[in-house]
């Protein structure tokens, strides 16, 4: 008897060894968020989604358990609100797919490394029964980025030569910057970057924009706007300054002096003026007119000798 059953036992074996695991999770796969994504502290929830396939079977369609891993910190279906969202069922395999929503502030800051992990419960004792996801990183940010402003400082002139060129100057400092975003009078003026996806300034460093102006501006303010990769914003203080434009064009006022020298204000006199028709334009300067008088004094001279010589 006991042979039969020694070989009963080591057929079952074999049969059990040859036989499909018809129960095994075939993959796991984390499909979002992508790798290298940043969060904020919770002003925005961490969606986190995760398909598990399994070959098919009685009892494939039981697999209804994930697991979310951040780091140290496990999330069950149940303590992250886990829900799985669809199942599509076949003969050879069924698929199920699981939504997470996660508060980044249940998390630590900094870079975490995250993977899932799919199971089939109802066939614990099965060595197939739990895949691993690929892992990924995502980072926590519980900080918004800083920035202070140094030229041109509050309530400064610039004065500018020939090009009129103004240099901002400001200092940016975080973990994580995105990008600098330039405003003036409270337009956006100009940016570092068209988005917020790679870290084009430097924190802990002075980092600049630069204008032109080609006339004199009386009060402008200026302020700098960083976002970080997470998405946190912040304004700095708002300055005013005003522009010299060294040598830009000024009103002139043209004027001819009573000896006749043309003026033109502010530049200095360029030359004499040009004399007119006696009786042309305006009379008013006749009197002050040394042609005018000297044509005056030799008429009358010569009135004066003729009439002498007319007595005689």
């Amino acid at each position: 008897m006991s042979k039969k059953l020694t070989a009963l036992a080591l057929f079952t074996l074999i049969l059990l060894f040859f036989l499909p695991n018809i129960n095994a999770i075939t993959s796991c796969t984390l499909n979002d968020p992508a790798d290298s994504t940043y969060f904020d502290d919770g002003s925005r929830n961490l969606l986190v989604n995760v398909t598990a396939i399994s070959n098919g079977g009685t009892n494939a369609g039981n697999i209804t358990n994930v697991t979310i891993t951040f780091g140290s910190v496990v999330f069950s279906n149940a303590t992250a609100n886990g829900t799985r969202t669809n199942v599509t069922a076949g003969a050879t395999a069924i698929q199920a797919d699981f939504t997470f929503t996660i508060a980044s502030s249940s998390l630590s800051e900094g870079a975490l490394t995250v993977y899932a992990t799919c199971y089939n419960l109802t066939d614990a004792t099965l060595p197939a029964n739990s895949r691993n996801s690929t892992s990924r990183t995502y980072t926590v940010d519980l900080k918004n980025p800083a920035v202070t402003l140094s030229k041109p400082n509050n309530r400064q002139t610039v004065s500018v030569k020939g090009g009129g060129l103004v240099v901002f100057e400001y200092t940016p400092s975080d973990t994580n910057l995105g990008n600098a975003t330039h405003y003036l009078n409270g337009q956006r003026y100009q940016s570092s970057t068209s988005g917020t996806t790679t870290t084009n300034i430097t924190s802990g460093a002075i980092n600049r924009f630069r204008s032109r102006y080609s006339s004199n501006n009386l009060s402008s303010q200026w302020i700098i706007e960083i976002t970080d990769l997470s998405g946190r914003k912040t304004n700095s203080s708002e300055f005013t300054f005003k522009v010299f434009a060294q040598g830009s064009p000024e009103a002139q006022t043209v004027f001819v002096t009573p000896s006749g020298e043309v003026i033109k204000s502010p530049a200095k006199p360029k030359g004499k003026a040009i004399t007119t028709p006696f009786f042309a334009g305006n009379t008013s300067g006749l009197l002050s007119n040394p042609f005018v008088w000297g044509t005056i004094i030799v008429a009358a001279v010569g009135l004066f000798i003729w009439y002498q010589n007319r007595k005689k």
